[in-house]
């Protein structure tokens, strides 16, 4: 399963809201975040919405196509974001602490899923 990862500008994100938590769309800080996509066989499957600031990154939504779960989709948006973050804060050139900040939270499934998920990382 060929999976291409890359950042969109938050209006090209809006077009894929089922990969959003609803408070993302919310936010009035709608247009600060980076949205990275997951791609596969030219439709979107996954996305994954992450604060943007140098200082303190962090991950605030990470959505997969139901039917796509379980398939290193989530790993791969994961690891790509992580790579975008560090080029973003090295391209800065500021001197911030090396972490990124997970909010755990799920509306279905485990907590302990994505925790395990996210210390991979």
């Amino acid at each position: 399963m060929e999976i291409k990862c890359i950042t969109v500008l938050p209006d090209e994100a809006r077009a894929f809201p089922e990969f959003m938590l609803p408070h993302i769309l919310d936010d009035s800080d709608y247009d600060k975040y980076f949205y990275h996509i997951a791609i596969r066989n030219d439709s979107v499957v996954g996305m994954l919405v992450e604060s943007g600031t140098e200082a303190y990154p962090e991950i605030l939504s990470l959505g997969i196509s139901h039917s796509l779960q379980k398939k290193g989709i989530a790993s791969r948006l994961i690891a790509y974001a992580i790579s975008e973050i560090k080029l973003r804060v090295q391209n800065e050139k500021k001197d911030i602490p090396n972490s990124i900040t997970v909010r755990l939270a799920t509306a279905t499934g485990s907590l302990m899923v994505l925790r395990h998920l996210f210390e991979k990382f």
